[in-house]
């Protein structure tokens, strides 16, 4: 059994998405789990509407984690891949936490408030509403062609 985990910042989107996507695979052989740095700050509820929308719409809901993870040691001790889905969160593990050698990918996802230009994580609804979901549609689309890839290989290796 092959363990991938996800990390963002607040597990509210990217992440979660990301889960969502590669668990909707169902590679044979491959568990799936996602949480966040900041995850505890509970900004967003147990998910944001925008990756509610976006799951729902895709019918992969049901392939959702149904609430946000926060990132502890005991979760990357137990994964095989980890998959950060950006630097930043990346650089930010590596200070608070012990990452094992072993499979680390790191991506190059901006978070929605990165991508609305701010120049720091703000609270949800700072965004009006069309703004923000053509901004989460542009990250879907980017992590869904990230995890096809990434389901690739793993079946590959299976």
């Amino acid at each position: 059994m092959t363990t991938v985990h996800f990390i963002c910042r607040g597990n509210v989107l990217r992440s979660r998405l990301a889960e969502a996507l590669l668990a909707a695979h169902m590679v044979p052989g491959v568990r799936v789990s996602s949480s966040g740095l900041d995850a505890v700050a509970d900004l967003n509820g147990p998910i944001s509407w925008q990756a509610e929308r976006i799951l729902s719409e895709h019918n992969l809901l049901r392939f959702a984690s149904p609430h946000w993870q926060q990132t502890s040691q005991a979760l990357l001790d137990s994964a095989d891949v980890v998959v950060f889905m950006s630097r930043d969160t990346y650089e930010e593990a590596r200070e608070r936490l012990r990452l094992k050698a072993g499979h680390i990918i790191v991506w190059d996802v901006l978070d929605l408030w990165q991508r609305a230009g701010a120049k720091h994580p703000m609270k949800p609804n700072f965004l009006p509403a069309a703004r923000s979901q053509q901004l989460s549609d542009d990250i879907f689309s980017e992590i869904r062609a990230k995890v096809d890839n990434l389901a690739e290989q793993l079946a590959q290796h299976q």
